[in-house]
């Protein structure tokens, strides 16, 4: 099957953008100005206009390509089975692409100075996707009806959102890899009870200090380290 070719004006934006990300891991956003992300990107300032509005615009850019991953990487990559199961895949992807594909100072820079058009919304892919998740549970049975997609969705999002601002505020000095599996096990627990057998990744403290993961299916303590079968995302 023949691959869908990416649109010009995409790899024009990517490029921008890039070139933006190169120039704040070297300098304050302050320090940077439209020239300056023109010139690194290889193009004209009046290309840049085309395309954006101000320097900040190419940096809440990054939520369309996190759209972009969401629409293209993760709703095609769903591991097969439970509800349950995907959503723990969804926020494995969002821990992922938060950490790994966000750089620190991107992250703090869009989740400080983002306005209202830029939060959730149906509009967004990677609301859409997890939206579609939950739906596709609810007509399984194993997520509550009570509320609607969007709703309980949007509770999801902005629940795993506040453990990244606070990381975030404390510049990263906060355990977020403990924090964003105990949060979405919890935010989940709300509306579907977890398969049985399901090891969460709450820390619990073993005999002599050690330190493991849970299981529901009765209290077993996994110790760090061990490999889970099934839950490692491939990123």
């Amino acid at each position: 099957m023949l691959k869908k070719a990416i649109p010009k004006s995409w790899m024009t934006r990517a490029n921008i953008f890039h070139a933006a990300l190169r120039l704040l891991s070297k300098q304050e956003i302050e320090d940077i100005t439209v020239r300056s992300i023109a010139k690194e990107a290889g193009i004209g300032v009046g290309s840049f206009y085309y395309y954006y509005k101000t320097k900040f615009d190419v940096f809440y850019d990054a939520y369309s390509f996190m759209d972009n991953y969401f629409e293209n990487v993760v709703a095609s990559s769903l591991p097969d089975g439970s509800a349950w199961d995907q959503l723990i895949y969804y926020f494995d992807q969002y821990h992922y692409y938060n950490i790994e594909r966000t750089p620190f100072k991107l992250y703090k820079l869009i989740v400080l100075h983002a306005s209202a058009a830029h939060l959730q919304s149906a509009t967004y892919g990677y609301f859409r996707v997890l939206c579609s998740i939950v739906h596709n549970g609810q007509k399984q049975g194993t997520i509550t009806q009570k509320e609607s997609p969007e709703d309980i969705a949007l509770f999801l999002i902005s629940g795993m959102r506040s453990i990244y601002r606070h990381w975030m505020l404390l510049d990263g000095a906060y355990d977020i890899e403990t924090g964003y599996r105990t949060t979405a096990v919890k935010l989940l627990s709300v509306y579907m009870q977890p398969p049985k057998g399901y090891i969460d990744y709450r820390v619990a403290e073993q005999e002599g200090g050690q330190k493991g993961f849970v299981s529901h299916a009765d209290e077993e303590t996994v110790p760090i380290g061990q490999i889970i079968p099934g839950r490692k995302a491939s990123y």
